[in-house]
């Protein structure tokens, strides 16, 4: 079925992919600032400790597994495997546009971007 949304959103779920964060992250370091890109891939390292502590402490199933009635994105249901809470994908987009948007250092219009 499916709604109106359901490709934007599951374009934007790139963003949170561990690779894309991770490669965003690395260009950073190798080719912005060293400074920054080492305080991304340190928060980005605490809170995938933090999301997996969390993940099974929670022990929340996929909202499909709970209740037969949501049927999801066919697509999503091939990689979304695991608990569903907290989002490993919220956490890495997290880590990398709210750690960037953190940073006193960098001017306050990129900032507020992020």
């Amino acid at each position: 079925m499916g709604g109106c949304l359901t490709e934007f959103f599951s374009k934007m779920t790139w963003f949170g992919e561990m690779g894309t964060t991770l490669a965003i992250m690395a260009t950073i370091y190798w080719c912005v600032d060293k400074r920054i890109g080492t305080y991304l891939l340190m928060g980005w390292s605490g809170n995938r400790i933090v999301n997996g502590v969390l993940k099974v402490t929670a022990c929340a199933y996929r909202p499909w597994i709970r209740d037969p009635q949501i049927a999801p994105d066919p697509a999503a249901m091939v990689t979304a495997t695991g608990y569903s809470f907290p989002s490993g994908h919220t956490m890495n987009a997290a880590s990398l546009f709210g750690g960037i948007a953190v940073r006193r250092d960098l001017r306050w219009d990129f900032r507020a971007f992020m």
